[in-house]
């Protein structure tokens, strides 16, 4: 029995966890054909894996949306569905008879967003059966109601508990569908480091899309602080993102920019070497102000394995993967609070870091080995029940 996948757009640069995901499933046999309703924003690497697209065009995202969009939001969700449905119909046939084409029994729609719209419409004219992946906007910013995409679902993916937490909130009775299963990342690429010596300037690492829920904004006004005590430091920010301009011109005025350098978009193995050279990584997540917010970085995990401090809040799911005996947690976020942190951990004794590393290490390798992760998800599927 094939299994579709189903992606709003894929492959995205900042989406890894999927990609992974996707090539480990097919690595246990799984036998999955994956398909994307639109373009992705980058061009697919030969390593990775491919899906085919029903669409040749890229879907906006969410910070760059059109203002009749926008409009959308504020219409009650079941009005909001039948929008869509209505926009999106041509696509929706062209997806059923791809699905007929292939003999597809299931199919798994990565986030309760369009994808999940979709397929339960697909799979109700089909008499197949569907699932839903669910992760951090899409159930935090539901755009839907739950009772249309989730109502049929066989079984619901959370890939953290605070996601899972809030969608049996407002829905008690989807309890019984949710299985948690971390994404996780692979082990043997991320590997261990022994803790090392305390670098004479503080290199701080952020990674990650420039969005509003990332914090960056209060690491930024952070670094003044840091600049004023006369902490020795340099910021090394990996990604890009819609706030990018706004950024730069807010390290200018807090007078930081010599302190920073912008990477913009990395490979992995760019990533992991810049990761290997830092001091610390900090993720300053926040709820924006939409109510989107982190599920669990997978940069928080890469640095956890390789053995990097970690400085984060516990927004989201971070704190399933991250506390104090682990990395150094900012409960109460501000640019002042923020700065503190990074203090401290400057001045932590290199003993206490050796404490600290070596239990982040063996969170990841027990709870969020991609592999061992993979296979749960794999058994999941093929018995179709939790």
């Amino acid at each position: 029995m094939t299994i579709a996948f189903l992606y709003s757009s894929f492959p995205k640069w900042s989406e890894t966890f999927l990609r992974q995901d996707l090539a480990l499933l097919l690595e246990q046999g799984l036998p999955i054909h994956a398909i994307s309703l639109f373009s992705g924003d980058c061009e697919p690497q030969a390593d990775w894996p491919k899906a085919e697209v029903l669409q040749k065009t890229k879907v906006p995202s969410v910070s760059v949306q059109s203002s009749s969009a926008k409009r959308i939001n504020f219409l009650p969700k079941q009005l909001r569905a039948w929008i869509s449905l209505l926009k999106h119909r041509k696509l929706l046939d062209t997806l059923v008879e791809r699905l007929k084409q292939l003999g597809i029994k299931h199919i798994h729609a990565e986030f309760a967003d369009l994808p999940a719209l979709l397929a339960a419409q697909a799979a109700k004219r089909l008499n197949i059966s569907y699932s839903v992946g669910i992760h951090a906007f899409d159930v935090h910013c539901a755009k839907y109601p739950a009772a249309t995409i989730f109502g049929d679902a066989r079984f619901i993916t959370a890939c953290n508990q605070a996601a899972a937490d809030a969608l049996i909130a407002t829905n008690p009775s989807l309890k019984s569908k949710i299985a948690v299963i971390h994404h996780g990342i692979d082990l043997q690429k991320w590997t261990f480091d022994d803790c090392q010596p305390p670098k004479p300037i503080c290199k701080i690492a952020f990674v990650g899309r420039l969005v509003p829920k990332k914090g960056l904004d209060i690491l930024i006004r952070a670094l003044h602080y840091l600049k004023v005590s006369g902490i020795e430091f340099s910021l090394e920010i990996v990604g890009s993102g819609p706030l990018e301009d706004e950024l730069k011109e807010l390290a200018n005025q807090q007078q930081v920019v010599e302190f920073i350098h912008w990477h913009g978009v990395q490979p992995p193995e760019n990533v992991r070497a810049i990761l290997r050279q830092s001091s610390c990584l900090c993720a300053p997540s926040v709820v924006a102000p939409n109510g989107d917010r982190d599920g669990i970085p997978n940069t928080v995990l890469e640095a956890m394995a390789v053995g990097l401090p970690v400085i984060a809040t516990p927004v989201g799911g971070i704190a399933e993967a991250l506390s104090n005996d682990k990395g150094w947690m900012i409960d109460f976020l501000s640019p002042l609070q923020l700065a503190n942190t990074l203090t401290t951990f400057a001045s932590t004794p290199f003993e206490e870091r050796q404490r600290r590393i070596p239990n982040a290490r063996k969170l990841i390798e027990s709870d969020f080995d991609a592999r061992k992760l993979a296979r749960n998800r794999a058994k999941l599927f093929i018995d179709g029940k939790l």
